[in-house]
């Protein structure tokens, strides 16, 4: 259960819980946003993008040094903590209508939600800790498909950057959202209440500084041969050696993460009272997949494919929301209602900064709009 806080010390349940971690931060972002990365701006855009969401969820495992610390935050920051899950869900629905169906084909959306079905069963079954095995066996599979993969035309080699000023612009937006993040993540709570301070500080390095790395690094290898897919065109030549293994990889990921994120939100929003909760997570889930199902008709907005637009969108609130409520409002014992109503003004004041850099294609905005948040705090 969510409040349980029991430790794990051996070293098979410390690498366990490492698993887990790598596991349910492998969303699609990383599944999916280094190839809209490296297309547009090399091998720079990967690299901040993986050094922050590395050393960032990597950290989580020493600033919160204890189970009691990770409880106290989620018991003050519920509402945030379940929103964040929600979202997330949210977001992975909508990217397995939108991608499965051009890497796997039409069965694709389907076979991620009977995968969500098989992994939430599993999760459920926590005394045998047969979540901690099934991320030790996503990830062997996870090496196995990558071994394929390598042998038909990963490409590793260095991709130049044709806009540095837009690096350099969406570095602190990077750094903002993978610094914060983490700490409106459940499962990350989960993990840490169920080690002590020194092997939940092991499972968090070797979970996201060994293989966590290891899978983006596996998402910078096929991001240019995968990138035709962002097009809505077929997979094809290099890619269609491999476009079905790497579908089928990216669902499981997907459904992994998903389920994990379900298991823990449920009992949450319980905690809230929410009487319609069910309805509300029915329509949210409806929603999104409506939305993929959307963004997979090929039409253009602001000259890209809308459902590349709609992902932008979404990473909107991993970029700016939640990292702003992380800084406003989580930096202190509960958050009060000068400092929600701050953090709503600033979010509203930098959003049109944001999709302007995201969607529109003028990244140096987005140095503004983190400046806005940031200094939000000095109205405080």
């Amino acid at each position: 259960m969510p409040g349980e806080t029991r430790r794990e010390t051996p070293t098979a349940a410390v690498l366990g819980w490492a698993a887990y971690l790598a596991c349910s931060w492998t969303w699609c972002i990383g599944l999916f946003l280094p190839v809209l990365l490296v297309r547009e701006l090399g091998t720079l855009g990967f690299v901040i993008f993986a050094v922050p969401n590395v050393v960032g969820a990597a950290m989580m495992g020493t600033i919160l040094p204890s189970a009691g610390v990770s409880s106290q935050v989620v018991q003050r920051h519920r509402p945030a903590l379940v929103a964040f899950s929600a979202v997330t869900v949210a977001f992975h629905l909508f990217f397995a209508a939108w991608m499965m169906p051009r890497l796997i084909g039409p069965m694709g959306p389907w076979i991620v939600l009977a995968l969500v079905a098989v992994f939430t069963g599993i999760a459920l079954r926590r005394r045998d800790r047969s979540d901690l095995v099934a991320a030790v066996v996503v990830l062997a599979i996870t090496a196995g498909i990558a071994l394929f993969a390598l042998r038909n035309g990963l490409d590793f080699s260095w991709a130049p950057s044709r806009d540095p000023i837009a690096v350099a612009a969406l570095a602190p937006v990077c750094a903002f959202g993978f610094f914060l993040c983490p700490y409106l993540d459940l499962t990350f709570h989960r993990a840490r209440r169920r080690t002590s301070p020194a092997a939940g500080r092991v499972a968090f390095g070797v979970g996201f500084g060994v293989l966590f790395l290891a899978v983006i690094l596996l998402s910078y290898g096929y991001a240019r041969p995968l990138a035709v897919a962002v097009d809505g065109q077929a997979p094809r030549g290099l890619v269609k050696a491999f476009a079905l293994p790497l579908g089928l990889y990216m669902a499981m990921q997907i459904a992994y993460t998903v389920a994990l994120h379900l298991v823990e939100v449920i009992p949450e929003a319980k905690a809230l009272g929410g009487r319609y909760s069910t309805l509300i997570a029915l329509v949210i889930a409806g929603g999104a997949a409506a939305l993929g199902f959307v963004g997979d008709r090929g039409s253009l907005w602001y000259g890209l494919d809308v459902g590349e637009v709609i992902y932008r969108c979404f990473m909107g609130f991993f970029g700016l929301c939640f990292p702003a409520y992380v800084w406003l409002c989580m930096l202190r014992r509960s958050p009060s209602r000068r400092a929600l109503r701050i953090c709503a003004v600033a979010v509203v004041a930098a959003l049109p900064l944001f999709f302007a850099g995201f969607v529109a294609g003028r990244m140096v905005l987005l140095v503004p709009g983190v400046a806005i948040v940031l200094l939000a705090r000095l109205a405080e």
